[in-house]
C-alpha cells in the first residue's frame, strides 16, 4: 500500500444509489455519519437518486445538503449531463 494512501484518514465514499436509497426508506441515512468520517457521494449517484421526485430522493436531497456531503466530481457526469 502506498504511503499516500496508508496516510489518509477513512471516509464513506458512495458510489452506487443501491445503499442510499434503502437508508431513506428505512429513514437512517445518518447511520452514515455514525463513525464520525466525511461522507462523499459521487455526482452520477446524486442526480441518479434525486432526478425522480420520490419521498426517498427528497429525504436524500435535504440529508445531504443538511450534513453539508461533498460531491465528487467525475468525467462521466460531466460528459454526460453537463
Amino acid at each position: 500500500m502506498s504511503d499516500v494512501i496508508a496516510n489518509r484518514a477513512p471516509v464513506f465514499l458512495l458510489p452506487d444509489a443501491g445503499p442510499l436509497i434503502t437508508l431513506a426508506y428505512g429513514q437512517v441515512l445518518d447511520l452514515l455519519l455514525k463513525p464520525n468520517w466525511p461522507v462523499h457521494i459521487v455526482d452520477m449517484v446524486l442526480h441518479e437518486v434525486t432526478r425522480n421526485a420520490t419521498p426517498s430522493s427528497e429525504a436524500i436531497r435535504c440529508w445531504i445538503e443538511v450534513n453539508r456531503v461533498s460531491v465528487m466530481t467525475t468525467r462521466t457526469y460531466r460528459h454526460t449531463y453537463a
